[in-house]
């Protein structure tokens, strides 16, 4: 939950990104998982990490830019909303340039500004390593895909989409 309220500290107000459990199929996040997290979202959250870890804003816009390409438009839309809200919401420390600069290239319209890249440059910036920032970014799209369901199942998508991790029943999902 550090990693969560670090990477998001308006994370509890945060309502679907690019999943929904408006479908029957059981467990609800089982296609996201399959068609938009594994080959689109997890991928470029580490690359966007490595990025913003590394300072490189080159490859840190390019994430933002293959997020843009890859993902359908209403979940796209979605999480550039999210993403600029975050960005603009709260001012960057001192010393991180990085996240000064792309928080500037978000608000002029040079980067799409996806809750993705957002989350990799505040996770960076935090010193998180990349499973907690994946860990952190699933919890908020089952927080907000699941907002009705509770903790329990916020908590079972978490460990549903990161399994060979060694995340399952690791102290940080526990205390999710």
């Amino acid at each position: 939950m550090r990693a969560v309220r670090l990477c998001h500290p308006g994370w509890d107000a945060l309502r679907g990104i690019t999943f929904s459990a408006a479908t029957v199929q059981t467990p609800p996040w089982q296609n996201w998982r399959t068609d938009i997290f594994l080959p689109v979202l997890r991928p470029q959250l580490e690359a966007a990490h490595f990025a913003a870890a590394t300072a490189d804003w080159r490859a840190l816009t390019a994430c933002d830019r293959a997020l843009d390409d890859a993902l359908p438009a209403g979940s796209a839309a979605a999480s550039r909303r999210a993403g600029t809200t975050l960005m603009a919401a709260y001012d960057p420390p001192a010393a991180e340039r990085l996240w000064a600069r792309y928080r500037g290239m978000v608000a002029a319209g040079s980067s799409p500004g996806h809750l993705a890249v957002a989350l990799a440059v505040r996770a960076a910036a935090f010193h998180f390593p990349p499973l907690a920032l994946i860990s952190a970014y699933v919890f908020l799209e089952a927080r907000g895909g699941l907002s009705g369901r509770g903790m329990l199942a916020w908590v079972e998508m978490l460990e549903e989409c990161l399994p060979g991790d060694g995340a399952a029943g690791s102290p940080q999902i526990k205390v999710a």
